[in-house]
């Protein structure tokens, strides 16, 4: 038997009015997400993946249907309660990176860590930790102006994995990463949903990551249209 779902969609829907010009981003979504599985959201660019995403961390509200996190309505949750929501339990690996390029690598993970409340001793040990299990502790002092494309993509993945959430929400982890490297971070949030019950959602076009999965969710313009199990 299925535990509670971290996460449902109930019949969500976004629209977008741009230049008096209506987009449908997502269209009437019902689904549910549970800890211990990797669940990957494929679909072509612009398909609406992102979106949903963005949805389900609570930093876009939906124009219809609801979202439920946690157990409870995200509606119900208060603006403050929302922010403690993310700073602890969710982590986002967002697809521009989101850095700040005035603070170092170390910074911006030990940021993170602040925001939960980790002792600093306790928190930089962990900051360092998890930059030498991505194999980039060598960076820990540069700034992310400094850093490549990869670089700042696994920079990325430090940060979103470092509050230790109960969701890691990913928009296209591997894009920016070679072969050898996007199979490596693949592998290490299969083990962060396996190894860790975290619940684990992927949204990519990458289909390497399809036999990693779990779930397969195909969208296509915004429609939810196909599950593998």
């Amino acid at each position: 038997m299925k535990n509670v779902p971290v996460v449902q969609l109930c019949d969500v829907s976004k629209l977008y009015l741009t230049d008096g010009h209506t987009t449908q981003a997502v269209r009437n979504i019902s689904l549910s997400f549970y800890s211990g599985e990797l669940i990957l959201v494929l679909g072509p660019s612009g398909s609406g993946k992102t979106t949903m995403l963005n949805i389900i961390a609570g930093l876009i509200e939906p124009t219809a249907g609801n979202v439920i996190i946690f157990e409870k309505m995200l509606g119900q949750y208060s603006d403050i309660e929302r922010q403690k929501i993310r700073a602890k339990y969710i982590g986002f690996i967002f697809q521009t990176f989101m850095l700040i390029d005035a603070l170092t690598v170390l910074e911006n993970i030990l940021l993170v860590l602040q925001f939960t409340g980790t002792a600093p001793r306790e928190a930089r040990m962990r900051a360092l930790e998890i930059l030498n299990q991505l194999n980039i502790g060598h960076l820990s002092t540069r700034y992310p102006g400094l850093l490549s494309q990869g670089e700042k993509q696994r920079v990325a993945i430090a940060r979103a994995i470092a509050n230790d959430g109960m969701l890691l929400l990913a928009d296209e982890p591997t894009a920016s990463l070679e072969s050898i490297q996007g199979f490596q971070i693949i592998e290490l949030l299969h083990l962060f949903a396996k190894e860790k019950n975290k619940c684990v959602v992927v949204a990519s076009h990458d289909t390497r990551i399809v036999q990693f999965a779990d779930r397969v969710l195909r969208l296509t313009d915004g429609e939810y249209f196909k599950e593998d199990l």
